[in-house]
């Protein structure tokens, strides 16, 4: 018989930090939709998180870094996106358009947001600063073609 190990729960400190990190991101993400990115400021920011602007930097130490983390998570909503029909039914084409259709909804949620994102994650790929996270999103694209090719 072997036990799991527990990991220790988060403490009161950890969890109140990534609360406050999850309400800036939030924050900057409602500004994005109505403003864009580069007309909002990180206090501006600070101020729609409820935080001290010293807050917000403790947290990012520049607004690019913030946007940075929201491309990345972007990202991992498309691989997540990618996961859930790599093993769906149908063909590669089914697949694809099912991918286009649902990635159409998340984008649609905010335009400004989505369009915002989507040049970080050009000017990340620019600077060649591509994370595990947008170099793993690279690979999925052609693992759902494969597996459609592989089901005809």
């Amino acid at each position: 018989m072997t036990s799991a190990i527990l990991s220790p729960a988060p403490s009161r400190r950890e969890r109140r930090r990534q609360e406050i990190h999850e309400r800036i991101l939030a924050a900057a993400t409602g500004l994005m939709a109505e403003r864009g990115f580069p007309a909002i400021t990180a206090l501006e920011i600070a101020d729609a998180a409820d935080v001290a602007e010293k807050t917000f930097y403790n947290h990012f130490a520049t607004k690019q870094h913030l946007i940075e983390e929201l491309a990345v998570r972007a990202l991992g909503v498309t691989q997540q996106l990618l996961a859930d029909l790599r093993g769906g039914p149908g063909g590669a084409a089914d697949r694809f358009r099912r991918f286009c259709e649902r990635s159409a909804d998340v984008a649609e949620h905010s335009r400004e947001f989505t369009r915002e994102v989507i040049l970080e994650l050009m000017r990340m790929v620019r600077a060649r600063r591509r994370s595990r996270a947008s170099q793993s999103a690279h690979r999925c694209h052609p693992r759902v073609l494969r597996t459609g090719a592989r089901a005809r």
